[in-house]
């Protein structure tokens, strides 16, 4: 799991900066050693866990995104 963070975080972090005038969308992360309650609302569980979310809701098919889309580019750009 250690590993898959280490690949997922700069890549995080560049969408991060590139989206970081974008008043559409905000990207973050949150410590839920910290933010348990958050945490909890959102029934996270493991890490990392990226959630969409609108209105104050996850959006389910953003798994879809990160498992088929986000996470197999995080493993070609960090080899």
């Amino acid at each position: 799991m250690v590993c898959m963070l280490q690949k997922l975080s700069p890549v995080w972090d560049s969408l991060a900066k590139s989206l970081e005038h974008d008043t559409t969308v905000t990207i973050g992360k949150i410590d839920c050693t910290v933010h348990r309650t958050v945490c909890n609302d959102f029934d996270i569980k493991g890490y990392p866990t990226l959630l969409w979310i609108e209105d104050g809701k996850k959006v389910p098919l953003f798994f879809f995104f990160v498992q088929f889309i986000l996470l197999p580019i995080a493993n070609t750009v960090h080899e």
